[in-house]
């Protein structure tokens, strides 16, 4: 497995595999996936996230049978902390550390910066995956994405000497 930063040229399979990820994994209806695709992973969204020096997006490359092909993303501001918004692993590579692989990675990027996560409520697994680097569920908020309205769960790390 590579993990790598994205490049535009890489926005249709990001894009495709957030498609993929939503619906195997979220429960939300194809219109409301369709809003968040067009809004968060369009080319020109995608392409203006790549490039802001604000803004970390790795990709994971595996061989998935055919050949070497992206299998996932990650999607992480990084500011006075970093924050994973978006981390998407293809339904059919799950399970082999990808997902896990690409959060090392961010872990590696983010340098002194305290890490924290954006997760859908929506999503059914993304909590759990996340408390497993010790981040721990720290609140909710509402965002707007693909224009409605969505319920987040918020993941952080400990204030040190906490618990």
């Amino acid at each position: 497995m590579n993990i790598r930063p994205a490049v535009s040229a890489d926005g249709t399979r990001i894009s495709d595999i957030a498609r993929k990820s939503y619906e195997s994994s979220y429960s939300l209806a194809p219109g409301t996936i369709d809003g968040i695709l067009e809004e968060q992973f369009s080319k020109a969204a995608l392409t203006d996230r790549i490039e802001a020096s604000a803004n970390l997006l790795f990709v994971a490359e595996a061989d998935d049978g055919a050949g070497v092909d992206i299998q996932g993303f990650v999607d992480a501001t990084a500011e006075s902390e970093v924050t994973i918004g978006w981390l998407h692993v293809h339904p059919e590579a799950r399970g082999q550390g990808i997902g896990t692989a690409l959060v090392e990675r961010i872990q590696e990027a983010r340098g002194d910066r305290p890490l924290a996560a954006r997760v859908l409520s929506s999503a059914v697994e993304g909590g759990e995956f996340f408390e497993q680097f010790g981040l721990r569920r720290s609140g909710s908020a509402h965002s707007t994405i693909g224009g409605e309205e969505h319920s987040v769960v918020l993941f952080t790390e400990p204030v040190r000497g906490e618990k």
